[in-house]
């Protein structure tokens, strides 16, 4: 059996050494005291989750590791401990009594589909043709987008809602995607609902016009 110590032995001494040299996470807030964000990034760390306050601060994750990094970068820090972020919220002062269920109005024109409430592709597809019948200076005709086919072979397409659907406005514009994971149905359908929703309120909700 001694001859099996050892082994055994130097298997644990890696394996806790591997832990020991795991890095270990810290909530902060890196102050940017009226620097640009780009600033930020220069440092090659990624800042893609977090909280983004322009010329302030950004909040997040970082390993002790990228938090030296970043304060050898020039930059302030301030730690947050994780028990003292969880008081924030209370849940133990608030019950069922205290929530208002929000009141969503379907749109006339929102259907639901034939698999389990859900539309099937070729719903969608009717879906996309009806909103163009119904508001046609609203929207466009789904188009194809260049030569793109699912795994199964199918066409990607995608339409445009505006005031002018049809013209290249110097505007901002948002894109909106769906249906780019497969079994994940109700992805596509809230998006039906925003664009039924939309073409519905466009000439009577002032804040679409806007927009």
């Amino acid at each position: 059996m001694r001859f099996c110590l050892v082994p055994v032995l130097v298997l644990i001494f890696n394996l806790w050494s591997d832990l020991s040299a795991q890095s270990k996470w810290q909530a902060a807030s890196v102050l940017l005291e009226g620097k640009p964000l780009s600033d930020l990034l220069s440092t090659g760390i990624a800042f893609d989750h977090g909280h983004y306050h322009p010329g302030e601060s950004f909040s997040g994750d970082f390993t002790e590791e990228e938090l030296a990094k970043i304060q050898k970068a020039g930059f302030k820090i301030e730690k947050s401990h994780y028990h003292t972020l969880n008081t924030r919220s209370a849940p133990n002062q608030c019950g069922d009594e205290d929530i208002t269920e929000p009141e969503y109005v379907l749109p006339t024109n929102y259907p639901y589909g034939s698999m389990n409430g859900f539309p099937t592709l070729s719903e969608i597809y009717e879906s996309l043709e009806l909103m163009e019948a119904l508001y046609p200076n609203l929207i466009t005709v789904k188009q194809i987008i260049g030569d793109f086919r699912t795994f199964e072979g199918n066409r990607i397409y995608s339409v445009k809602i505006s005031d002018n659907p049809y013209l290249d406005e110097d505007e901002p514009e948002v894109l909106y995607t769906a249906l780019h994971h497969a079994r994940e149905p109700a992805g596509m359908t809230q998006m039906l609902y925003f664009m039924w929703y939309i073409l519905e309120n466009y000439n009577r909700m002032p804040r679409f016009a806007i927009w």
